[in-house]
């Protein structure tokens, strides 16, 4: 849905809404997994599966109606009589899926879809892609000498990723596909590290992190996490150059010295030849 409204300025604005919703995603699942039996011991209680729940690997691409996407921009824009022309949008993204598939294989595909539990349950959190909020503008101007300078630039948030265990903490076959559960600080003070000083070290970490801090006691969503606001600025300058029109009167040149139409050609081809033959007959 959208909408464009003109105010007495000339000033354009625009919105737009749109909505999505999945009815048949993509979704890869292990069917040589079964239902985890077990959990870890400690903090982190996760769903853990035994051997006897593993059986040999069957990827399989199946199906899900989780996903959905809503978006939301508004721009204006103005354009002066002097050749000035000024934009500037917003927007806003929500997008939800239960894979986020960036694998060539169905394997891989699997193994990189990060989880907190049963590795084949369809579970709806944030896909990867798209930025969360984007700002552009542009400004150009038109000069009547035919220059045109205009610049663009962006300001945006997005780059999502995941915040996984260096291993395979639940015992599915994926060692890149566990999401980190984030202590609380008297948690931290529960686990058992391998050596000196990592306890402490990791709850400064934490601290340190928007993201990480505000889920405290909880799992890490899959691509919950927003990597910093990045900006971009770009000019352009263009000089316009004008050829003659053609469409005028023509103006005709002519060499004085062409005085006849034919001259003599010198070349050997052009020579007059004769061959001359003597043959003699025997009765």
């Amino acid at each position: 849905m959208g909408v464009d409204h003109r105010l007495e300025n000339n000033v354009v604005l625009t919105a737009d809404v749109s909505y999505t919703k999945d009815i048949n995603a993509a979704h890869v699942q292990n069917w040589g997994l079964r239902t985890p039996s077990s959990n870890l011991v400690g903090v982190d209680n996760r769903e853990l599966y035994e051997n006897a729940d593993k059986g040999n690997s069957a990827f399989v691409f199946t199906n899900s109606d989780q996903g959905r996407i809503f978006n939301a921009a508004v721009k204006a824009q103005k354009t002066w009589d002097n050749g000035l022309f000024a934009q500037l949008a917003y927007s806003y993204l929500d997008a939800r899926e239960v894979n986020s598939v960036d694998a060539e294989i169905t394997g891989d595909a699997f193994n990189a879809n990060a989880v907190a539990g049963n590795a084949n349950t369809d579970v709806l959190s944030n896909s990867r892609y798209g930025d969360t909020h984007r700002f552009i503008g542009v400004i150009s101007k038109a000069f009547k000498t035919g220059t045109t300078i205009s610049t663009f630039f962006e300001y945006a948030q997005g780059g999502r990723f995941n915040y996984i265990y260096g291993g395979d903490i639940n015992n599915d076959g994926s060692a890149i596909n566990d999401l980190l559960y984030i202590p609380t600080a008297s948690e931290i003070g529960q686990m058992t590290f391998s050596g000196d000083g990592q306890a402490e070290a990791f709850e400064a970490f934490i601290q340190q992190d928007d993201y990480l801090s505000d889920r405290r006691g909880q799992y890490a969503e899959r691509y919950g996490a927003l990597a910093p606001w990045r900006g971009s600025c770009d000019i352009k300058i263009l000089q316009d150059s004008f050829v003659p029109d053609f469409s005028q009167a023509p103006v005709f040149t002519f060499v004085p010295n062409h005085r006849i139409t034919f001259t003599a050609n010198t070349f050997e081809r052009s020579r007059w030849r004769a061959q001359v033959g003597v043959r003699y007959i025997f009765n």
